[in-house]
């Protein structure tokens, strides 16, 4: 079973801490994106602030948007093209409960 993703890791006298992962992702009609993370623990990411950005501007189009894929250590759209870390979405999200994150 997978470890708890900010588990501590000494290597060589020095402390590093291991990225989040993503379980699961969904994504929802108001662009947000669910986020179930390794942890178990849930959150909703908005990303229509990103939307303003010139590299996020493809995703206006809610097709290109629908096509996101869990690269587990991050989600991506277009081949990679436009990428965000499971540790963004993690640190932008809201927490909620399982039970909430029903789709639209």
């Amino acid at each position: 079973m997978e470890q708890e993703i900010l588990e501590e890791l000494k290597l060589k006298g020095k402390l590093f801490k291991l990225m989040r992962r993503l379980q699961s992702i969904e994504v929802k009609d108001d662009y947000t994106l669910a986020c179930v993370f390794g942890n178990g623990e849930s959150k909703i990411a908005d990303i229509k602030p990103y939307l303003q950005s010139e590299v996020f501007k493809p995703l206006i189009d809610k097709t290109i948007f629908n096509q996101i894929k869990n690269k587990g250590n991050y989600v991506a759209w277009l081949n990679d093209e436009i990428d965000l870390s499971a540790d963004t979405l993690w640190h932008i999200g809201e927490e909620v409960d399982m039970g909430t994150l029903e789709s639209k």
